[in-house]
């Protein structure tokens, strides 16, 4: 969006607003976790996607790169922080990204295995 200005106006609360727009930093966490349930659902699934997935985010090895599961991807910025997010391409104007979330290595890892045992995969 060319010439368009966007800014956040910090609110004593904790709260911001976004083109008028209200979002709490509760609301945000709220968001993230409805995106990491969803990741969940969607990846993690059987012994074989966990066992890539856990493989791809444990090794040392790997220090940049992405991970293309069913319906989302994994981008490894560094050792120890990811981005997860869903892709999809409109038809019109080309991939869309409709919403990411940022995770440490350590709690994507608590995440992915507690729903691993959850779903009896493990």
């Amino acid at each position: 969006m060319i010439g368009k200005y966007y800014s956040f106006e910090a609110e004593q609360s904790g709260d911001r607003q976004f083109n008028g727009k209200r979002f709490s930093y509760d609301n945000r966490k709220e968001k993230d976790m409805d995106v990491l349930n969803k990741f969940l659902q969607a990846e993690i699934n059987s012994k074989e996607y966990y066992d890539s997935i856990t493989n791809f985010i444990s090794l040392y090895e790997i220090r940049k790169g992405e991970f293309e599961g069913n319906e989302y991807i994994i981008m490894k910025v560094d050792r120890d922080n990811f981005i997860i997010f869903s892709e999809y391409d409109d038809g019109k104007s080309g991939i869309q990204i409709p919403f990411s979330f940022s995770i440490y290595k350590n709690k994507l890892l608590d995440a992915i295995n507690s729903y691993a045992q959850e779903k009896g995969i493990l």
